[in-house]
C-alpha cells in the first residue's frame, strides 16, 4: 500500500497507480477508501476497465448483489466487447449468478483462462507476478469453491484421477498448483491447496502441504492443525487426531469457539 500511494504521490495524474491503490485498500478491507481511490482514477481517466470494475466490486461487498450492481456489470461487458475480456470483470459477474451455478462456474473457469493466457509471453520476475496476482487468483478459488459438492468430496476414495472430479475443485487444484509454485511461502494459498487436495480425496497430499506450512512458515497456524485433525479421523488416527486439536489450542484459546474444534 504504501508502495502505491508512493507512487501515485509521484504520478498524481495516473490512473493506474490510483487503482493499484484502490485494490489494495480492498485487500486491506479499507471499502470506503477504495471507492474515493476508484472514484479519483474514473476521473482522469472515464474509461477505465479496472476502475469502474473496483467501484462495482465495492457495492458488492457493502450492500450486496442488487439490480443497479447488475446493470453496471452488463453495461461493463458491452462496452469492453467479446474480444477483450477482463478476468476481474468476468468474475464479478460470476458473482452475481449464484442461481444460476453452472454459468457462474463457467464465467470463472474463462476467467481464469485469460489470466493464464495473458502470463504466457512473460518470463518469470517481477512484472510476471504484477500480472500473475496471486490475490485474485485466491478470489477466484474462493468462489469456485462455492459451488463444490462438499459432501460428495469428502467421502472419495483416495487417489480418484482428477478428471472425475467436479469442475470447481479441478480447476481449483490448478489455480492453487500455479499460486504455490510461483508463491512457496504464501500460507493461504498452500492452506486451501491443502484443503481442496483434501476434499478431492489426495489426503496424502493435503497433509504434506500443511506439514510444510508448520514445519517451514507457521507453526502456529491453527486452521492447518485443523484439517490436520481432520485428516487424522478420516485415517481413524483418534490419538493423533487429539494431539493435533492440542496443539491447535496452545496456540489460539479462541479456536474452543470453532465449531470444527469440537
Amino acid at each position: 500500500y504504501r508502495f502505491a500511494e508512493k507512487s501515485n504521490t509521484l504520478s498524481p495524474s495516473n490512473s493506474n497507480y490510483l487503482t493499484e491503490l484502490g485494490f489494495q485498500s480492498v485487500l486491506l478491507k479499507q471499502v470506503k477508501n477504495a471507492v474515493k481511490f476508484f472514484r479519483n482514477a474514473t476521473k482522469i481517466d472515464d474509461n477505465s476497465i479496472q476502475a469502474l470494475c473496483g467501484l462495482t466490486l465495492c457495492q458488492l461487498l457493502e450492500n450486496g448483489h442488487s439490480t443497479q450492481v447488475s446493470q453496471q456489470i452488463e453495461f461493463l461487458t458491452e462496452i469492453q466487447g467479446a474480444t477483450n475480456k477482463s478476468p476481474l470483470l468476468l468474475f464479478l459477474s460470476a458473482k452475481i449468478l449464484h442461481d444460476k451455478p453452472k454459468e457462474a462456474v463457467s464465467n470463472l473457469i474463462e476467467a481464469c483462462e485469460i489470466h493464464f493466457k495473458n502470463l504466457k509471453t512473460l518470463s518469470f520476475g517481477s512484472e510476471y507476478l504484477r500480472i500473475f496476482d496471486p490475490d485474485f487468483l485466491l478470489q477466484l478459488c474462493k468462489e469456485l469453491l462455492q459451488y463444490c459438492p462438499i459432501q460428495q468430496s469428502i467421502t472419495m476414495k483416495s487417489n480418484m484421477p482428477r478428471e472425475s472430479l467436479h469442475i470447481s475443485l479441478k480447476n481449483s487444484l490448478n489455480i492453487l498448483e500455479a499460486v504455490v509454485k510461483a508463491l512457496p511461502g504464501s500460507c493461504e494459498a498452500l492452506f486451501n491447496l491443502a484443503r481442496v487436495q483434501f476434499l478431492s480425496g489426495e489426503v496424502a497430499a493435503s497433509a504434506l502441504s500443511l506439514q510444510k506450512i508448520l514445519q517451514e512458515i507457521d507453526p502456529t497456524f491453527t486452521p492447518a492443525h485443523l484439517l490436520i485433525a481432520q485428516i487424522h479421523i478420516q485415517q481413524n488416527n483418534h490419538q493423533r487426531a487429539s494431539q493435533s486439536l492440542e496443539i491447535c489450542l496452545s496456540h489460539d484459546f479462541k479456536i474452543r469457539d470453532n465449531p470444527l474444534y469440537h
